[in-house]
């Protein structure tokens, strides 16, 4: 998915962020439509395509309905030898043994109710040889596939999609994606991205109640590895995903709890506005290449009005490491009536920085930054303007960092750290920054700023912490703030 630019009014900074922000979007490219029933067909899969007398008996005794677990074996040795065979015997219980199962075109899952268990995904594997094809489709409700390796890694398009499907779960397996698309797309009701997204988002006709279970996923696709779009009552949990970006679409009532996002080239996680009610929460996000995570819409959806605000998100204990910026967040894209960004929260998340900004906010309301640990552990010089990198101006390398249009922000209880390791004086020169004059009413309360070495350039600290508790913090807003028992201490051994 295209992702959009963000505007700003600072031109060094709109630089930054258009940057960042129309890389990602050239690497994620359009989102594919679901695959529809004509485009895709079952393969065979077999070593051997000749059917022997028993695996013909075994079918029939299928389509006479007496079968209820099969077992698929490449050698010959179970009742079908491919998997396209048991998901036709009416079978609700598919035992895959240990083999290769190369597929020519998408396994499709059109029957609901169906369980297919590898014995082991080290050893159950299927490959595609149909660079055109996706691997496993499912299209109907509550389909389980666990222990399984799908791999399109060489050759194919995602490995595993859901299409409009309810109560489906993946888990427990090994998912090889490649360099074109998504490893992994639960795509949701069928409707063109766009305009049609928004509609069934506004009409709450999503998929219901998918999985995504302690997977190990792969991808050397820059962009989204893995695609969770348009869910409500969605899981993604546990899973291990290497290469790329994990990108969560328009979500309502889900949790996105407890995975590691290893070695993105764009983001860690992406939160696409409109969405409600979604918990994203001890998460690890290890060098991501922009941003750890990031809270926006999507800009191709039209909002043509439809004004559909986004509420109860709330970003809890995660740990986020990425070369530019903590967590990113924009609640508008620049679109007045994509609807507002309200109540956002964003808690003890643990956040080490080399340079620009622990967290980056523009155009929310009422948004709550509580318990996080922000840390500046190191600096390097080449990472301003050489080799290609983001330049930067000084005041926006800061904790957190308000831009435009925030509203009633709380910032609380927070500890923002410049550690000694820092050499560069012009990494974090500022604890907190207010940048606009359409930053409003915020407060701080009870945080601490600490910086080792040379002191807040700013806002340097004084004796007296009483009516000055706002030390370490830039305020290029003009308007009224609350401070309120802040602790500000500067130049520290």
């Amino acid at each position: 998915m295209k992702q959009g630019e963000v505007k700003m009014s600072q031109p060094l900074c709109s630089w930054v962020m258009l940057f960042a922000l129309m890389a990602l979007g050239w690497a994620c490219g359009s989102d594919p439509a679901a695959p529809t029933p004509e485009s895709q067909s079952v393969d065979a899969m077999t070593p051997d395509s000749r059917m022997d007398a028993s695996e013909s008996d075994a079918r029939s005794e299928a389509e006479a309905g007496v079968t209820e677990m099969v077992v698929v074996a490449a050698d010959g040795s179970g009742d079908f030898r491919d998997l396209s065979g048991a998901l036709g015997s009416g079978a609700s219980e598919i035992v895959v043994r240990a083999g290769e199962y190369r597929v020519s075109e998408a396994v499709v899952f059109s029957r609901p109710n169906v369980s297919v268990r590898g014995d082991d995904a080290a050893t159950v594997r299927f490959v595609q040889t149909n660079d055109g094809a996706d691997l496993f489709v499912v299209r109907a409700d509550d389909v389980t596939v666990s222990n399984v390796t799908l791999d399109t890694a060489t050759v194919g398009q995602a490995a595993f999609v859901e299409a409009g499907a309810n109560g489906v779960t993946l888990q427990d397996s090994v998912i090889r994606g490649g360099s074109s698309i998504f490893a992994i797309y639960f795509a949701g009701p069928v409707v063109a991205a766009g305009a049609e997204t928004l509609d069934a988002f506004h009409a709450g006709e999503l998929s219901r109640g998918n999985q995504l279970l302690r997977n190990q996923i792969t991808s050397s696709f820059v962009g989204d590895s893995v695609a969770f779009a348009l869910q409500v009552e969605g899981v993604v949990r546990e899973n291990t995903i290497t290469g790329g970006m994990l990108a969560l679409y328009m979500l309502q009532d889900s949790l996105c709890v407890g995975n590691a996002i290893i070695d993105s080239p764009t983001d860690g996680i992406f939160i696409s506005l409109p969405s409600r009610d979604v918990t994203v929460s001890g998460n690890t996000v290890t060098n991501a290449f922009f941003s750890g995570m990031v809270v926006r819409p999507q800009v191709e959806h039209e909002a043509a009005g439809r004004e559909l605000d986004s509420t109860g998100i709330t970003i809890d204990g995660n740990t986020l490491d990425a070369q530019y910026f903590g967590i990113t967040v924009d609640g508008t894209a620049g679109d007045p009536t994509q609807g507002r960004l309200r109540g956002l929260v964003l808690s003890a998340n643990t956040i080490p920085m080399d340079d620009f900004a622990g967290i980056y906010l523009l155009r929310a309301d009422e948004p709550r930054v509580v318990g996080n640990q922000i840390s500046f552990v190191g600096s390097d010089v080449s990472r301003r303007g050489i080799e290609g990198r983001l330049a930067i101006a000084d005041q926006i390398s800061a904790a957190v960092y308000l831009a435009l249009e925030v509203s009633g922000p709380t910032l609380e209880d927070n500890l923002f750290v410049r550690e000694a390791a820092v050499v560069d004086a012009r990494v974090m020169q500022n604890a907190v920054v207010l940048s606009e004059s359409s930053v409003t009413g915020a407060v701080l309360r009870n945080n601490q700023f600490r910086r080792h070495g040379d002191a807040w350039v700013h806002s340097p600290c004084t004796d007296d912490f009483g009516e000055r508790d706002n030390d370490g913090v830039y305020d290029l807003s003009g308007g009224s703030h609350t401070y309120e028992m802040n602790s500000c201490m500067d130049r520290l051994p």
